[in-house]
Order: structure tokens, then sequence, then C-alpha cells
């Protein structure tokens, strides 16, 4: 990368890859005391604070989250 250290991505819908990689991190972090990004790919459900209405603004996009399980759901399916 530009940044010279490297990059992981993770879902954040996916609890237990978000464990490994930042697992990985760090690892990697304590191994060769050098950086690391971590890239949490998510959304915000309820937008910047308790004051923001992002449906206003992005209803298509909000309307699509709001029919989205919760983290909580997807996990709680996968340990079914």
């Amino acid at each position: 990368t530009g940044l010279g250290v490297p990059v992981l991505h993770v879902n954040a819908d996916d609890v237990e890859a978000v464990e490994r990689v930042f697992g990985l991190a760090a690892d990697w972090r304590a191994e060769f005391n050098r950086d690391i990004v971590v890239v949490l790919v998510g959304y915000r459900r309820f937008g910047h604070n308790e004051l923001d209405n992002p449906e206003v603004t992005q209803p298509i996009s909000y309307g699509r989250l709001r029919r989205h399980p919760t983290v909580a759901e997807i996990y709680a399916r996968q340990l079914e």
C-alpha cells in the first residue's frame, strides 16, 4: 500500500472474522513491532448521533439498513 503497512479488510457483520483479524493484527504488532491497518467495513444503523435522522437525506440507503439484520441476529443464526 501507499502507507507501507499491511492493510486487512473485514466485514463488520462477521463476528468471528472480526475477532480473527484483530487477533492477527495484534500478533503482527507484537511480533514485528510495526503498524498494521484494519479496515472494518460496516455501517451506522442510527446515523452519526442520536439527533441525526439519516433517512431524511439518505432514504434508500437507510431503508435498506433498517431491513438489514443486526450483527447479533446474524451471529445468532450462525450459532443455531
